[in-house]
């Protein structure tokens, strides 16, 4: 059995494959998503491959396009279970999106465990964007659902959660597999013939069934029809029943002669169409959008905040409508600028806006600089010109001239991680320069000054790096919680991602325990001894024979904190005093 597991992120590729080599089964896994997944599946079938095993809406485009038999990797109860466990220390409003199964399955969890969150089910792909502009409107920051919904909530400026599938699915998945091939295999020896046949035919061949659904086509007909085409036959449908016709229909891509028959199978009409290629003309080449630097998509982390500084910010970017305003960021390195302003990019705060490039002046040379101030091309479009304190004295007034030029073609975005107003002072910046894009201006607050948002944080970047890693990580034990929110955070919110990544990394469990974030932050406690003295006053004695046990236990906490009888906490606290 030759199978290809087409996943729509890469932490279900790395489950499957672990999964596979322990139970060892001939599985290949690529990344690929709905017609990304398609053209996988579409090279597997020619390359001998006997299954695709896949997920979601990938695994119904592929059922419907190809013949290859298409196994299901599901949603199940666990991994909803998961989920709803981990978006629980979300702040914000959240809401489930999805197909008939994601949306009813995870309700009726909520229902059991007596969570209440709204879901909303939706029938084709179209209706996901209304709903979410909808949700949007009404004040919801978390979307829940499969990767197509999620990628089009953080397009609408959402933070997306995607469901994903766990170890229990995964394993269901390779059951069935093995179980449609044997069937299967029983199949092509009966009809192995005639399919063929039908498969290396110089005609395309399509089936409809009454209600007008392609049941089936072959190789021929979904490589080389092109989806223009396939309108035109949808429109063929119903037509001269019981009859034969011929036609000659065209688009952009080539002639087809085309024979419609009706056919009745089990007292159901069904329509067969045969294509046969007449003449090929040329395709036109579509342009190509070049961006500069690396361009992130807003995943709502910024603005899942508890912190009242960062909700009137929220609220700002929210209500307004800055046409043609310079907007100016300040912060700290690491507290989240670059999202912010993708963040209001992505809420349509100019609305004429088509697409975002952003200038890194930390790590832009002159000659760079200049090369992209003199061929941007004409067009709306927001330029986020990021570390602009790097800039020298002359490429400032470069900048100053273009955004003089273009301030009524382009919306600007400013960030700044040092005091501006000081290098005014010193002569390093130009006053003139900051008056020209600072129509708005406004300061992110420091990670050690919204400590109430280090859990929620914790959460979406626990879900990131279950994504990355095929983890079931669920959320923080409450002494990790504590410990973190004890930090100083001179990283920020960057700072706080790495301890999170390297935790759900090395962890075993679905919990982040607190030895699991402790030793990615701290290292070992300054000042530890292995000497132990009776001399001093009780308060140092007593961090003498903790410092004592804890190197005996070899710096593990669990154990350490079990032998003085004290908890985690307590222990790290004492170590650090």
């Amino acid at each position: 059995m030759k199978v290809l597991a087409i996943a729509p992120y890469e932490g279900l590729k790395e489950l499957i494959t672990q999964l596979a080599k322990k139970e060892k089964l001939d599985i290949t896994t690529e990344i690929g998503d709905l017609n990304q997944g398609l053209s996988l599946a579409k090279a597997a079938k020619k390359q001998g491959f006997d299954i695709i095993i896949s997920r979601g809406g990938t695994a119904e485009l592929i059922q419907r396009e190809l013949s290859i038999p298409v196994v299901e990797i599901e949603v199940s109860g666990y991994d909803m279970l998961r989920v709803l466990t981990l978006v629980k220390k979300y702040p914000g409003k959240t809401a489930i999106v999805g197909f008939e199964q994601i949306a009813e399955g995870a309700a009726a969890v909520c229902e059991i465990l007596n969570i209440s969150m709204s879901s909303y089910k939706v029938k084709q792909e179209q209706d996901i964007s209304a709903i979410l502009e909808n949700l949007k409107s009404n004040g919801y920051q978390n979307i829940i659902g499969d990767a197509v919904t999620i990628k089009m909530a953080q397009s609408a400026g959402l933070n997306g959660i995607l469901l994903t599938s766990g170890k229990e699915s995964v394993m269901k998945a390779f059951r069935n597999a093995e179980k449609v091939y044997g069937f299967y295999q029983k199949i092509k020896e009966t009809y192995s013939l005639p399919y063929q046949l039908i498969e290396q035919s110089d005609l395309g061949i399509a089936v409809y069934d009454a209600d007008k659904t392609r049941i089936y086509s072959n190789s021929l007909f979904n490589e080389q029809v092109t989806p223009n085409m396939q309108e035109q036959l949808q429109e063929l449908l119903g037509s001269q029943v019981g009859e034969k016709h011929v036609y000659l229909l065209s688009d952009a891509e080539a002639h087809w002669k085309v024979l419609q028959e009706q056919l009745n199978r089990n007292d159901e009409q069904i329509t067969v169409f045969k294509l046969e290629r007449l003449a090929v003309n040329e395709k036109n080449q579509a342009g190509v959008l070049t961006s500069i630097g690396d361009e992130k998509r807003n995943n709502g982390l910024t603005f899942l905040s508890k912190n009242e500084k960062v909700q009137k910010i929220f609220t700002f970017i929210q209500n307004s409508k800055q046409v043609n305003s310079c907007i100016w960021i300040n912060g700290e390195k690491g507290t989240g600028k670059e999202y912010i302003a993708s963040y209001i990019h992505a809420s349509n705060m100019h609305l004429n806006s088509s697409y975002l490039i952003t200038f890194d002046c930390e790590l832009m040379t002159k000659e760079t600089w200049l090369d992209w101030l003199s061929r941007l091309d004409n067009g709306k479009k927001t330029v986020f010109i990021k570390n602009i304190e790097y800039l020298t004295i002359e490429l400032q007034r470069v900048l100053y001239r273009f955004v003089k030029e273009h301030k009524e073609e382009c919306f600007f975005i400013i960030s700044c991680s040092q005091n501006i107003f000081a290098k005014i002072q010193t002569g390093e910046f130009l006053e003139s320069l900051h008056q020209l894009l600072s129509d708005v201006s406004f300061v992110l607050p420091p990670l050690r000054e919204r400590k109430e948002d280090i859990e929620g944080m914790a959460s979406v970047f626990i879900n990131e790096q279950n994504l990355r890693y095929g983890k079931q990580v669920v959320g923080l034990r409450q002494e990790a919680k504590e410990y973190l929110e004890q930090g100083n955070w001179p990283g920020n919110i960057n700072q706080l991602k790495q301890t999170i990544n390297n935790g759900v990394l090395f962890s075993n469990g679905y919990y982040l325990e607190i030895e699991d974030v402790a030793e990615v932050m701290q290292g070992e406690p300054a000042g530890v001894t292995s000497d132990l003295t009776l001399t001093g006053t009780l308060d140092e004695i007593e961090k003498s024979i903790i410092q004592k046990v804890w190197l005996e236990e070899g710096k593990n906490q669990t154990k350490t904190a079990e032998r003085l009888g004290i908890n985690r906490t307590t222990l790290w606290r004492k170590l650090k005093e």
